[in-house]
């Protein structure tokens, strides 16, 4: 008997035992081969775990499937969390500049659920900026303006810095209005799709509706101004 396993769960096991570093590289090369049945320009994102820094050569470990599959490294987006830069912050930026340089997108993830320092979206240009789920989650809350006024000040940075800004775990159609009414442009949650397989992906959220051969999932229609970051 098997059953799905919340990444919540075993992420922190597999990086307190150090395989992180090889499931991380599996998954990346998973991820560049099934985005190469996707149409160009849309990218696949993965996240980064800071064991990936301290053990191997992460540039290496990014270009191998990028050559493998083929995909351009235009069409990668890579995620970082803050805690990933902690006391070690230049060296990573020095590993993500040269990736950078392959054309490969970074984005800083769950912005606001660590340590936060407005220093980091300083001193490196982040392609884009991932809000913690955790403000959405309370955004609209009585008595509570807290979650919407930090939303609003992150996306006006990350506008003035040319970063794309996406809140993340938007659930609700009221949680949408909310963020675009705050000027937000990107989002990303189960609103728009449950997880899907890398061939439900492109069967039902990727092709044109005359290509799909099966009823696609529940995915909410997006106003057309908004972009979905991948979930």
């Amino acid at each position: 008997m098997t059953a799905d396993v919340a990444p919540g769960e075993f992420v922190p096991i597999a990086e307190e035992n150090a395989t992180i570093v090889e499931i991380a590289g599996f998954v990346l090369r998973q991820a560049c081969r099934g985005a190469m049945a996707w149409a160009d320009p849309i990218r696949v994102a993965a996240n980064l775990s800071a064991l990936q820094f301290e053990h191997g050569d992460l540039i290496a470990a990014a270009r191998a499937p990028l050559a493998e599959s083929g995909l351009p490294a235009r069409r990668l987006e890579l995620d970082i969390t803050e805690s990933m830069l902690i006391g070690n912050h230049e060296a990573v930026f020095a590993t993500l500049e040269t990736l950078r340089a392959l054309g490969v997108h970074i984005a800083l993830d769950d912005f606001g659920a660590g340590y936060s320092s407005l220093s980091y979206l300083n001193d490196f240009p982040f392609d884009k900026v991932k809000i913690d789920k955790s403000f959405v989650r309370d955004i609209g809350a009585p008595k509570n303006a807290k979650p919407a006024s930090i939303i609003r000040a992150v996306n006006a940075i990350g506008r003035d810095l040319n970063m794309c800004v996406v809140v993340e775990g938007v659930q609700t159609q009221d949680q949408l209005a909310a963020i675009r009414h705050l000027g937000v442009r990107g989002a990303q949650g189960e609103l728009f799709s449950r997880p899907l397989s890398a061939e439900d992906m492109a069967i039902h959220l990727l092709r044109r509706p005359a290509d799909r051969t099966r009823p696609p999932p529940a995915v909410a229609r997006l106003p057309a101004p908004l972009r979905v970051a991948g979930a």
